[in-house]
């Protein structure tokens, strides 16, 4: 199907504009301002493996999931599409994907507004692929402002996460409850979302290890972490440019809190969190930085909660402070206090000047 257009109509239960149960392709077709009085505003997927491209969901409403889209047992391929301006009552209002093997490939997905969950998108219990997509200024109730990852563990690739904003954790970005190995955020950047916890992306209670790796983080707000809050999960973070981010509390660029993980290659600069720990605050007991460059904090860059510990080593933090723990002497396990030369932060270019006493040090250190 090609080139159709469904507008105002209303389903009783499922799929407001088009209910697809066949391995259809549906290309360059808009469908606005439809309504579901239970899941699939827009669009319904049944079991099925369809390819939906090209097309607009718009001004679409659910009264449970699924404003925009809602996908069921399927596999579907679903690329270069607007969903914008879509919302529903329960969870996933712009894209929800349940029990789906799902392709997410180059869409615009912007100003959706879920009243509890995934305000852009929202997948659960399959892994899904999610690649180059645009998840701009969605609203969450509850999790995730742009994407809420729910018992998945998806491989999330480039794009942008921006401007969006939940009412609990992960205001770009949330991932709870992964079961199996492979899921993975990479490349992404993530600016200017909002939550109590994890204004960027919040890790929280993941039963198997979570990768992050190439993120930048810029512009991110939260109560804790302001970029980046990390609860009961195994992680690694690799690569990571973190900067301009704020924490009403603790943790401007990151918080750790009973998490075990790896920091490696960080850029972390000019963060804020007047109760300290501008660039990390750590209630963990296994956590190991590498590495990384801490630099440019105006309040505590480093407080590590009582009775708690972390690596540190081959990093530079300038100025060198911290509560908690003490100050790593210069040149022990590698760790240094100098200028880390960047060529220009103030306009946002964090690589290192020839000079530099950091080389192999921070987001642009060779892997």
């Amino acid at each position: 199907m090609r080139s159709t257009s469904f507008s105002n109509n209303r389903a009783v239960l499922q799929g407001g504009g088009l209910f697809i149960g066949s391995n259809s392709v549906i290309d360059g077709c808009t469908f606005d301002g439809n309504q579901s009085s239970w899941t699939g505003g827009g669009v319904y997927v049944d079991q099925h493996a369809p390819t939906i491209t090209a097309s607009t969901i718009s001004r679409s409403t659910s009264v449970n999931d699924g404003g925009g889209i809602y996908v069921h047992q399927s596999t579907i391929t679903f690329a270069d599409n607007r969903v914008t301006d879509n919302a529903s009552g329960d969870d996933g209002a712009g894209i929800r994907v349940f029990e789906s093997a799902a392709r997410i490939l180059r869409n615009l997905v912007q100003g959706n507004h879920a009243t509890d969950d995934g305000g852009g998108i929202r997948i659960s219990h399959v892994a899904s692929e999610l690649t180059d997509n645009r998840v701009i200024g969605n609203d969450a109730g509850g999790d995730g402002g742009g994407m809420d990852l729910d018992n998945d563990s998806s491989v999330v690739t480039g794009g942008v996460v921006q401007g969006n904003h939940a009412g609990a954790t992960g205001g770009g970005i949330h991932v709870d409850l992964w079961p199996w190995t492979g899921g993975k955020l990479e490349a992404i950047d993530i600016r200017d979302n909002v939550a109590h916890l994890g204004g960027g992306v919040c890790l929280d209670g993941n039963l198997q290890p979570v990768t992050m790796v190439g993120l930048t983080l810029a512009g991110n707000t939260a109560d804790r972490g302001g970029a980046v809050a990390v609860q009961s999960t195994t992680f690694s973070f690799d690569r990571a440019l973190i900067f301009g981010n704020t924490a009403l509390h603790e943790g401007g660029a990151m918080s750790v809190e009973t998490g075990t993980g790896q920091v490696s290659r960080a850029t972390v600069y000019g963060n804020s969190a007047p109760a300290g720990g501008a660039g990390l605050w750590i209630d963990s007991s296994s956590l190991a930085v590498s590495r990384s460059i801490f630099a440019g904090h105006a309040t505590t860059a480093v407080v590590v909660a009582q009775g708690m510990a972390a690596s540190w080593s081959d990093n530079d933090t300038f100025p060198a402070t911290f509560s908690g723990m003490d100050p790593p002497a210069p040149g022990s396990n590698g760790n240094l206090s100098v200028d880390p030369q960047f060529v220009n932060p103030t306009l946002g270019d964090f690589q290192l000047m020839a000079s530099s006493p950091c080389t192999g040090m921070g987001f642009y250190a060779a892997p």
